[in-house]
């Protein structure tokens, strides 16, 4: 699994390289690359997409924690922000796709359940919500120690609430 294919895009090395205005439109065009390269991720393979998402908003993190950025309203600080802002809203589509087609394939390969296996509580929120919830109770630390990955909580989450 390739979860570092976004932070291998053109967008990401001119920020890595500490972008000095490398002549006309290079980081809008290399940003404009990055989002066609996410949407090509997140339609064709979720689970990917899920990982390489995370990861690429972490090292977004990073990028605008750095002082030259983090002050900075010019061009760089501008496209790191947009840049968040799209990840974070691909995130939030991935959940829902992954959350619907989850239930989609339990529901047609699970055998009818009995009234003893059913969970004593059910989520009918939104899945966002619900991956919400799990990054907030995995950030807090407030499961083993704050030492659980959270694939393991969202995992244990979702069989929880059914």
């Amino acid at each position: 699994m390739e979860y570092n294919i976004l932070i291998e895009t053109d967008f990401f090395n001119l920020l890595n390289a500490g972008y000095k205005n490398k002549g006309g439109n290079a980081l809008e065009n290399s940003y404009r690359e990055f989002i066609k390269v996410v949407v090509d991720l997140c339609s064709t393979n979720v689970k990917q997409a899920v990982f390489a998402l995370s990861y690429a908003e972490t090292e977004l993190d990073f990028h605008l924690s750095m002082p030259h950025i983090k002050d900075c309203l010019g061009t760089v600080g501008l496209y790191v922000r947009k840049a968040i802002a799209f990840v974070r809203r691909m995130q939030d589509h991935v959940a829902a796709t992954y959350h619907l087609h989850v239930t989609t394939s339990t529901s047609e390969a699970s055998p009818p359940v009995s009234s003893e296996s059913k969970p004593l509580v059910k989520w009918t929120g939104n899945a966002v919500d619900l991956v919400e919830m799990v990054y907030g109770i995995c950030v807090m630390g407030s499961v083993n120690d704050g030492d659980v990955k959270f694939k393991d909580l969202a995992q244990a989450m979702y069989q929880f609430f059914g």
